[in-house]
């Protein structure tokens, strides 16, 4: 057996996780990657052999490899990270010491060399202004990456596992104000602000000449660390991407929650002309009241849209404004010169919310987006089974596929490397991309590889989140639904989806990628796809166009209405024993109790009282609709329990889907 040396590179959580927006989450993930890459190739190097993942196909790798070549046919950066903090490597004779040394060593200097890009072009006019300014950077700098690595007789990853529990690293206690993305770090200037608040204004007002308020906000306030603000700006101009990663990528308008959110709606502007035209109107109106210098125009939401049929749409000043502008309570916080123009401001946006499109007011954008995030199910349990070449291989051919995909549904990919993917998309297709991604993971793997081998298989969890929740927060309930939902407690393969209000989880649904319709008795009947059963009913419960005599279009009444949805789930509680469900809550369901009666009884009763016709097929099929989203529906992992478990999540989510996510303000 050739011995393994497997290292380990972090803090991972506080580096990518700890964001303010959505560019943050990209920059860690990117970042990470990228340094990643280097370390691989430090590893090499020194006589290593990258084993694990396949590193043949990854764009980060053949782009270091062909810049180190120096020939010219680099080209730019791949936009991605793809690939993840750890790795394995065979030593085929090397000396293990040496090879993690020559890895560490060459980790550090991709990161000082892009820290220094950041230092030279952002801070160091600002360093006589503050408190011991260089002395923070250095500190914060230099001691910020961990790399651990144990040695193994063979691939087995188990000893690194045990090896990540033995912490040694640990980032030194901070004095003074901390910073606003990473709180474990000390902010730049090192100015206590309770004493020294107009020289901390100062030092950040530097900062913000060179780096502009987009990326750093006065407005917010923006206090930053060192290694936050090397996160946030090395990608923020071309001359620092080509000093410090070496060659150029441009994510200036990285697309922002709210851009993402809005891009359902800036497509059905794009595909009407009379909303075009009232569009561009706004726009001109927004930038004649005020001016260019409010990063008005960041192009993120332009990004995601389909070039394929709205090409000149994306070049139309509407589609460049920065998506906070497309709600009614931003523009009305805005101070507008004269006030005059402000109202002129207002009144076009109004009347473009008003307009026609497919036989219905346009109405606002949404203001949620979803966060998704996916990972493979017993990735070790896979390679014992099967071999850790036939997975490598089909991991590489997984992670090349993930951001075509993404894009296909209108999102961004943040990360995607081996069995991981991390995306933000539009709530409207973030379900069939979460599917699709599962269909494409299991797909990757070679059918019949290894006798008796595992089945691959993929857990996704979605968080639909406000634009104004913290980034952070929607993150951490993504890794718990993730983890403790779909895997641990639904027994992986399985989708978990969260709306992210505010403060906390207001819905929480888990379900195996097919479940069983719901019949009488005690049998379970035929088996159908979960995001279909969601999605077949909230088109249910808000209607939408159709075509009309003669092809114009219509708006079609919702089937059912959403009062019955507000209603049910108390009542549903109640006969399951339970004063009222908590999201994520299931409850055995009385075995006596008729539920599909009860519900074509429901459905009824609502029809008649709304005035809609009551036929018996349609009933029922409305009925069969609701009911199909309440049964439990457990993963491979998690034996089928032979009572039947009700939860309400599934209607609410569905009345979510149906157009429960507008609601006006402002996004991170």
């Amino acid at each position: 057996m050739t011995p393994h040396l497997h290292v380990s590179i972090g803090p991972v959580q506080t580096f990518v996780a700890q964001a303010r927006r959505t560019r943050d989450l990209w920059g860690g993930s990117y970042l990470l990657s990228f340094l990643t890459a280097h370390a691989m190739r430090g590893a090499e190097a020194a006589g290593g052999r990258i084993a694990s993942p396949c590193i043949a196909s990854d764009p980060m790798i053949r782009w270091l490899e062909a810049s180190a070549a120096g020939d010219g046919a680099a080209g730019p950066l791949p936009r991605t990270g793809s690939l993840p903090n750890q790795f394995a490597v065979a030593l085929d004779g090397a000396r293990p010491a040496d090879v993690a040394e020559s890895a560490r060593a060459a980790l550090e200097a991709a990161w000082r060399r892009v820290a220094a890009a950041v230092y030279d072009e952002f801070v160091m006019r600002a360093v006589p202004m503050g408190r011991d300014t260089g002395e923070i950077w250095r500190r914060q700098i230099d001691g910020f990456w961990e790399v651990a690595w144990v040695v193994t007789a063979d691939g087995s990853r188990d000893m690194l596992a045990r090896r990540k529990h033995w912490r040694t690293h640990a980032l030194p206690a901070e004095a003074g104000d901390k910073c606003m993305v990473i709180p474990e770090l000390q902010e730049l200037s090192g100015y206590v602000r309770a004493k020294h608040s107009k020289e901390q204004d100062a030092f950040w007002a530097r900062v913000r000449e060179r780096a502009g308020e987009a990326n750093v906000r006065k407005e917010n306030n923006e206090r930053l660390s060192a290694v936050a603000l090397v996160k946030r700006l090395f990608a923020s101009k071309r001359s620092v991407v080509e000093a410090g990663l070496g060659g150029a990528i441009d994510v200036r308008h990285w697309a922002s929650s709210v851009d993402v959110a809005a891009v359902p709606w800036l497509t059905r502007i794009a595909g009407a002309s009379s909303a075009r035209a009232t569009a561009n109107d706004f726009a001109s109106a927004v930038t004649s009241a005020y001016g260019e210098g409010k990063d008005i125009l960041t192009e993120g939401a332009a990004t995601l849209i389909d070039p394929s049929g709205a090409r000149d749409f994306t070049r139309e000043p509407f589609a460049r404004l920065d998506a906070n502008w497309y709600h009614a309570a931003f523009v009305a916080s805005q101070e507008a010169p004269g006030g005059t123009a402000g109202r002129a401001v207002d009144e076009r946006l109004r009347a473009l919310c008003a307009t026609q499109v497919d036989g219905a007011p346009l109405g606002e954008p949404s203001i949620y987006y979803a966060l998704l995030l996916a990972d493979g199910d017993r990735l070790g349990d896979l390679i014992a089974s099967r071999g850790a070449d036939h997975v490598s291989r089909a991991l590489g051919s997984f992670t090349e596929k993930v951001p075509a995909l993404v894009a296909s549904y209108s999102g961004a990919t943040i990360y995607a490397g081996g069995d991981d993917v991390l995306a933000i998309l539009p709530v409207k297709g973030a379900l069939e991309a979460a599917r699709a991604l599962a269909q494409v993971y299991r797909s990757s793997f070679e059918p019949g590889a290894a006798t008796g081998g595992r089945a691959p298989s993929m857990s996704v969890a979605v968080v639909f989140a406000h634009g104004r929740a913290p980034l952070t927060r929607v993150l951490t309930e993504a890794h718990r639904l993730l983890d403790d939902v779909a895997k641990d407690t639904n027994g992986r393969d399985s989708l978990a989806v969260g709306i992210f209000r505010a403060e906390a989880i207001a819905t929480e649904w888990v379900t195996a990628w097919t479940r069983p319709a719901f019949v009488e008795g005690e049998g379970e009947g035929e088996r159908k796809d979960a995001v279909e059963c969601l999605l077949e009913l909230a088109a249910a419960l808000s209607g939408g166009p159709e075509l009309a005599e003669g092809g114009a279009a219509r708006a079609r009444p919702s089937e059912i209405s959403g009062a019955l949805i507000h209603d049910l789930p108390g009542v549903l509680s109640l006969l399951c024993g339970a004063e009222w469900l908590a999201p994520g809550a299931f409850e055995e369901a009385p075995a006596n109790l008729p539920w599909l009666d009860f519900l074509r009884g429901e459905v009824a009763h609502r029809l008649a009282r709304d005035g809609g016709g009551a036929d018996r097929a349609r009933v029922d099929r409305l009925a069969r609709l609701m009911a199909d989203v309440l049964l439990r529906a457990p993963g491979g992992g998690v034996a089928h329990a032979a009572r039947r478990e009700i939860g309400v999540d599934g209607l609410t989510l569905a009345a979510f889907l149906a157009g429960g996510d507008h609601d006006g303000g402002r996004g991170a």
